[in-house]
């Protein structure tokens, strides 16, 4: 079994990670029409608790993901772009600060790469990740991203990062040079 390799957009896109600023941002997308169900029911309900709970926060929406109605009350901190090429894509995701995946739990699920973590941490940003096998085999929650499973452990989890910049930082360089 072969990880995946940083195509050369990936890796002349690559830059050091910064600080969470006053405004962060968080961002999440898809490439498929799949994953929709974690979507709804865990990430889109934390998501419109975290907005709530910080009127600085944005969120970014790439590829193919629609806005649910929870968080409908907050679109106006949500960017949502379309499905791009590779090259605008990687420079929407390197725009946020935090980077999130929510896949259900399975077999299917457990058996795909990280290459959304590999593109977030070349790009500098932390992660929150739901923990299926290939992410837990090659990362440590806390030291290369953050896991969670459920609504509360994806608000606990990014609360956590927005709560300490200089951790969340130090996270996002770790990720990246595991993922280089």
């Amino acid at each position: 079994v072969l990880a995946n390799l940083a195509p050369p957009e990936l890796q002349a896109a690559r830059r050091q990670p910064r600080r969470v600023g006053r405004r962060p941002s968080l961002v999440v997308a898809s490439g498929t029409k799949a994953h929709k169900q974690a979507w709804i029911e865990e990430l889109a309900p934390a998501l419109a608790e975290l907005l709530g709970g910080h009127p600085e926060l944005e969120l970014h929406l790439l590829g193919h993901l629609q806005l649910p109605l929870v968080l409908q009350f907050h679109a106006d901190r949500i960017r949502c772009y379309s499905f791009s090429d590779y090259t605008t894509y990687l420079q929407r995701l390197g725009e946020a600060d935090i980077g999130l995946v929510a896949l259900e739990p399975g077999l299917y699920t457990d058996a795909k790469s990280a290459i959304r973590w590999m593109e977030f941490s070349y790009l500098g940003l932390a992660s929150v990740l739901s923990p299926t096998q290939t992410y837990t085999e090659c990362l440590e929650d806390g030291v290369h991203a953050r896991f969670a499973r459920g609504i509360d452990s994806w608000v606990q989890s990014v609360e956590q990062l927005l709560a300490d910049p200089r951790g969340t930082r130090a996270m996002a360089g770790r990720a990246q040079s595991r993922a280089k």
